[in-house]
C-alpha cells in the first residue's frame, strides 16, 4: 500500500496529504487503467501525440502479442525482430499496432509475423474505448508525424511522463537498476 501511495504521489495524482490533486489526480482516478498509463494518456495532449499514446496504452494493456510456435521458433524470432524499433519496447508495440492496421487487421498478416490475432483485436477494442473516454473528457486528440526523429523523441517523452518509475540504468555489475534503486 505504501508503494502504491508513493507511486501516485510521484505521478502527481496525490498531494503531500494523500488527497487527489486537481485536475490531474481526479482525471487519473476516473480512467479505467493503470495510473502510469493514465498519466501518459493525459500528458499526451500536451505532447500532441494522443493517437500514438492511445495505441501504446492499448498494446501495453493486453497480454503479449508475440506467438512462438513450438517448431518454428527461429522463424518467429526473425519475424518479431523485423518489427522491432531501436527506440524501445513501447515504440515496437506502436509499430506492431500500426502495421496491423496498415495490413487491414488481417489474421493472415498476424500469422506471417507470428503475432496473436485475437490479442491485437483486443488491443484495438481497448484503444477505441480509451479514445471515447478521452473525447468525453474534452481532450484534443492529435497525431504526430511518426516518420521523424523529433516525433520519436516526443513520443518517448510522453511515455516517460507516466513510466518514469520503470526507467533503469545498466550498473557497473552488469545489472539494470531502476531510478528507485530496485534491480530489474
Amino acid at each position: 500500500l505504501e508503494d502504491a501511495l508513493e507511486l501516485l504521489f510521484a505521478l502527481g495524482a496525490l498531494d503531500k496529504h494523500g488527497r487527489l490533486t486537481s485536475p490531474l489526480g481526479e482525471a487519473m482516478a476516473e480512467m479505467p487503467i493503470d495510473p502510469m498509463l493514465a498519466k501518459m494518456l493525459l500528458k499526451s495532449e500536451e505532447y500532441k501525440c494522443t493517437e500514438q499514446a492511445l495505441s501504446i496504452a492499448a498494446m501495453v494493456s493486453v497480454q503479449s502479442v508475440f506467438y512462438l510456435p513450438k517448431y518454428h521458433r527461429n522463424d518467429a524470432y526473425k519475424a518479431h525482430r523485423s518489427l522491432q524499433m531501436r527506440e524501445g519496447d513501447h515504440m515496437t508495440l506502436l509499430n506492431i499496432y500500426n502495421e496491423f492496421l496498415d495490413n487491414g487487421k488481417e489474421a493472415e498478416w498476424c500469422k506471417e509475423y507470428h503475432l496473436k490475432y485475437s490479442t491485437l483485436r483486443r488491443a484495438n477494442e481497448i484503444r477505441r474505448h480509451l479514445r471515447r473516454s478521452l473525447k468525453r473528457r474534452g481532450m484534443k486528440i492529435e497525431e504526430l508525424d511518426e516518420n521523424t526523429e523529433e516525433s520519436a523523441v516526443t513520443l518517448i517523452k510522453c511515455v516517460l511522463s507516466g513510466f518514469f518509475p520503470n526507467v533503469a540504468q545498466l550498473s557497473g555489475s552488469g545489472r539494470y537498476v531502476t531510478v528507485r534503486g530496485g534491480y530489474v
